[in-house]
């Protein structure tokens, strides 16, 4: 594996216009050929580039709580890490769309995307996922391309203009809807949200992991324990998901109003990952055994 994972780098780097090819090693997946930013992203394709996997427990809680056949979301999908492995397990028989509004992650997500084989059938979309259909300022980053945001933190970043879409107008004529949304979207969590009211009205319960980051979603306008309140409000049982843990955490609304006056306060900029499922699904059951107990 060591060779070619050698040989990969070597020959894309010896071409500046070729792609720079990693190869993902994920528990449970044979081997796989994954393009990344050969340089200016000191996170996702850095830690990719040195051990060939992202955030390993979220990839396994991901992985195990799809199943073939599912129809996923990926908001937030930047190169494409989570929307391969999930078009993997969803097999010919699945689908997965993929939401990515910087062009630079576009592109490259829809390359990984196409070296699929026997994957989900794929939709990228360069959107993104807001309250709103219209478009909206994007603020870059310029050494982590997975934190673009809609919002200014005070720092100079250079800006686009990015098309946005609800998703109740996207899945308005869909022959199913979602059974798993997965959400980085550095903030705009509870623009999503209100942009699928009309789903949520209509009874659609999908499992969601998300990123819970009071810091983003404040300045982002919105208040987190309104997010925090409408999955409490349809009945979801949440977990707590950390990369620097091993295990899952049940967490209540106690311990997030606990938690939002200290650790996870919007001025402390720190945030966790939610693990929503849906009361009465049998998922729960794939993911027994990382619940700390």
């Amino acid at each position: 594996m060591k060779t070619l994972t050698r040989h990969l780098r070597l020959q894309s780097a010896s071409m500046d216009n070729r792609p720079f090819l990693i190869e993902g090693n994920v528990p449970g997946f044979e081997p796989f050929a994954f393009e990344i930013h050969r340089a200016g992203d000191a996170y996702i394709s850095t830690e990719l580039e040195a051990t060939g996997i992202w955030e390993p427990l979220e990839t396994s809680v991901i992985t195990r709580l799809s199943r073939p056949g599912d129809f996923v979301l990926d908001i937030g999908g930047n190169i494409g890490w989570y929307s391969v492995l999930l078009s993997k397990v969803l097999g010919p028989a699945g689908q997965i769309i993929t939401f990515e509004p910087d062009p630079r992650n576009f592109a490259m997500l829809s390359r990984n995307l196409e070296r699929v084989r026997g994957g989900a059938i794929a939709t990228p979309l360069q959107k993104a996922v807001s309250d709103a259909e219209g478009t909206l300022k994007l603020f870059l980053s310029p050494d982590n391309l997975g934190d673009h945001r809609i919002f200014s933190d005070g720092t100079e970043r250079p800006t686009i203009e990015v098309p946005t879409a609800t998703l109740d107008a996207i899945l308005a004529d869909a022959s199913r809807l979602p059974d798993l949304v997965k959400s980085d979207a550095q903030g705009s969590e509870a623009r999503i949200f209100r942009g699928a009211q009309g789903l949520f009205s209509k009874g659609w319960r999908p499992i969601f992991l998300m990123e819970f980051w009071p810091f983003g979603l404040t300045n982002s306008g919105d208040d987190p324990m309104w997010l925090w309140g409408q999955l409490a409000g349809m009945g979801y049982q949440m977990f707590e998901l950390t990369e620097a843990r091993s295990t899952l955490l049940s967490i209540d609304e106690l311990r997030v109003r606990s938690e939002i006056t200290d650790r996870l306060s919007p001025t402390s900029g720190s945030f966790i990952n939610l693990v929503a499922i849906p009361s009465g699904s049998d998922r729960l059951t794939s993911i027994e055994d990382l619940v700390a107990r």
